[in-house]
Parts: structure tokens; C-alpha cells; sequence
């Protein structure tokens, strides 16, 4: 950033312009996103495979899946070959 020229977007954010320079609106964080995304996707469980397709179209990378996993308490559960997340009160 510089006063030539001042600032640019850089990831995902909803706020406008008007709302950051008023001091109003959120900005949302990459992580912040993703757990906005697992809450959705994980209302039962996910094969770990659709979790991370589903982050690769957001552009958001697997460090971050995971911190949001952690963030929101998702639980890692096997069955057969295949692992799956879950929100701890959608139990298989």
C-alpha cells in the first residue's frame, strides 16, 4: 500500500468499500470462510476427498481447511478405506 495507490483486495472478503472506510461491515478470513463452509457441508458426514475439492474451488488451501477443521471441532472418522469429517452431534 502506498498513497499513490492505496490499496487492493486480497482474497475473499464481502465488505464494499463504503463499509471498510466507514468503519462498518466484517471482513471475513480465508479460515473464517472455511468454517462457514464446513458448518454447511458437514451437516452429516463428508469423505475427506469432497472437503478438499470443495476448498480447491474456493481457492483456499489445505493448511487452512485444516485450521478451520480445528477451529470448528470436526471430528475424523474412518470407515473401510475412507475417511470422513463430521460435526461431533452428527455421529455415523
Amino acid at each position: 500500500m502506498d498513497a499513490k495507490s492505496g490499496f487492493q483486495w486480497k482474497g475473499y472478503c464481502d465488505t464494499t468499500v463504503d463499509e471498510v472506510l466507514s468503519g462498518s461491515g466484517t471482513v471475513q478470513t480465508k479460515t473464517m470462510q472455511m468454517e462457514d463452509k464446513l458448518r454447511e457441508l458437514l451437516v452429516q458426514p463428508v469423505s475427506v476427498e469432497v472437503v478438499f475439492h470443495r476448498a480447491k474451488e474456493l481457492n483456499i488451501s489445505e493448511r487452512t481447511v485444516n485450521i478451520a477443521k480445528k477451529n470448528i471441532v470436526a471430528l475424523s472418522v474412518k470407515l473401510g478405506n475412507q475417511w470422513y469429517w463430521q460435526l461431533p452431534e452428527s455421529r455415523m
